[in-house]
């Protein structure tokens, strides 16, 4: 099962996505802003010029106005009646004339010429007349400006809307395609695998924390897939391994228990001892299913104890003596006399059984299988073992997978396991704070397990050999 994702043409990262818009929002609020700003202060400062000096200028005009007005007036009826009255009108008007012209050019130097007693009421209201039109188009010039402001403020705001729907949009399509649909995505799939569905992929599209999100499900996925199979195998071979010396302890065991057959002492000597491999087979598999099962959960430890070492491999190489004699294949056991070590003498001799066993059942017959401990100083003062057997390589490409659980290499095909010896082999020693690895070249295949120990005595060496 596939999902597929539609990849819009965003930058892949949902913190660069984020980002960009933290920015994008941030410069259009900063740019509307500054412009709102620099309107508002230009209207500002034009309405408070109109306040405190065109209004008053406006006032002082008109007064003017009207005094030019008055004083004409006077002086046609002081021409007709030649009243004192309309004399001293006359001379009040003139005053207040001055007056209102100097109070004009003190607000507005230059709005007009300078007033003598002498000049015209004509000529007085001509500079009127041309001192509004001044203020008339200043007015209409600060109008057309502040209008201009408006509409370029209009078209900002225009095109922040605009620019604020695209990121909108943005957010819209990358919260929908980049995050929501493939969450949905992730949310059926993982319940597919729930449901069983170990088959179930996820294509690696969309934001770059999902890919890896997928490409993480993924092996998920395929490892749960392996596992599966791998327990699957298990299961039948374990049944097959267990049927085999199940049926050999039955039938021996009914045949020794039979009144109505009467066996030689040589028959039941062959019953007992086809019985005593059966039982030893099967206390085989039960002990690496214990071990692996004591390394998993903790238990294993707490049986830890100051044991010599070279003891449990001498008692590992004991056991398996009979299968190597059996197959025509040497054993070489070259140690020092006493290894003292902290370890779990039960996991650490079935470590070394298994060890032993798959060098016996991929060695050739009549060849030498040696073990041999030494000194070590990895990561400090510790020992290595090191159990070497001639057969053929192992593939380069299997051996960063021949400690796996249930792995079973190529040339394991036509031989019996469960794929679990080497597996515990490794639990072990690493419950051991230990190290195992393995290397095949040139017909020669090399396990080395290093250990950390207290005492290493040499002066004293063991050395056991079967020679076939």
């Amino acid at each position: 099962m596939r999902f597929s994702l539609y990849s819009p043409p965003y930058p892949p990262g949902l913190k660069i996505n984020a980002m960009l818009i933290s920015v994008s929002l941030i410069a259009l609020t900063v740019i509307l802003g500054v412009r709102a700003y620099s309107v508002a202060r230009v209207h500002l400062v034009e309405s408070k010029a109109l306040v405190e000096r065109d209004v008053p200028l406006q006032d002082l005009l008109f007064a003017l106005d009207s005094a030019l007005n008055a004083k004409q007036l006077a002086e046609k009826k002081w021409a007709i009646t030649r009243d004192p009255v309309y004399a001293k009108l006359i001379a009040k008007y003139r005053d207040t004339i001055l007056k209102e012209a100097k109070a004009i050019n003190l607000l507005r130097p230059g709005l007009i010429p300078a007033v003598r007693a002498k000049t015209s009421v004509f000529e007085l209201r001509e500079t009127v007349k041309h001192a509004q039109e001044v203020l008339s188009q200043e007015r209409e010039t600060n109008v057309r400006h502040a209008s201009d402001a408006a509409a370029g403020l209009l078209r900002l705001i225009l095109v922040a809307v605009v620019l604020s729907i695209v990121i909108t949009a943005w957010m819209m399509v990358l919260f929908y395609h980049g995050l929501i649909r493939p969450l949905r995505h992730l949310r059926d799939a993982t319940t597919r695998i729930r449901e069983g569905d170990l088959s179930c992929r996820m294509r690696a599209e969309g934001l770059t924390e999902l890919r890896e999100i997928a490409q993480d499900f993924n092996s998920m996925a395929a490892r749960l897939e392996s596992l599966d199979q791998a327990k699957n195998e298990f299961l039948a071979t374990i049944s097959h391994e267990i049927r085999n010396p199940m049926a050999a302890l039955k039938e021996g065991l009914s045949l020794l228990s039979s009144e109505e057959r009467k066996l030689s002492i040589e028959s039941q000597k062959k019953c007992l001892s086809a019985c005593l491999i059966a039982s030893k087979r099967l206390e085989f598999m039960i002990n690496n299913l214990l071990n692996l099962s004591k390394t998993g959960s903790g238990i294993f430890e707490a049986d830890f104890s100051n044991r010599n070492l070279s003891s449990a491999i001498q008692t590992a190489v004991d056991e398996v003596r009979p299968l190597a004699e059996k197959k025509t294949i040497a054993l070489r056991l070259v140690a020092p006399e006493t290894v003292l070590a902290f370890f779990h003498w039960d996991g650490v001799v079935q470590a070394f059984v298994n060890l032993l066993l798959n060098a016996i059942k991929y060695g050739l017959e009549g060849s030498l299988i040696e073990v041999s401990v030494g000194v070590s100083d990895w990561p400090s003062a510790g020992v290595q073992v090191d159990v070497t057997n001639s057969g053929v390589d192992i593939a380069k490409d299997e051996l960063s997978k021949i400690f796996d659980r249930f792995y079973r290499g190529a040339n394991s095909v036509k031989q019996q396991g469960m794929g679990i010896g080497l597996h515990v082999v490794k639990k072990v020693v690493e419950a051991h704070r230990g190290d195992v690895n393995v290397s095949s070249e040139s017909g020669k295949t090399r396990f080395r397990v290093r250990l950390p120990v207290k005492i290493v005595q040499q002066r004293s060496i063991v050395v056991s050999e079967v020679q076939l």
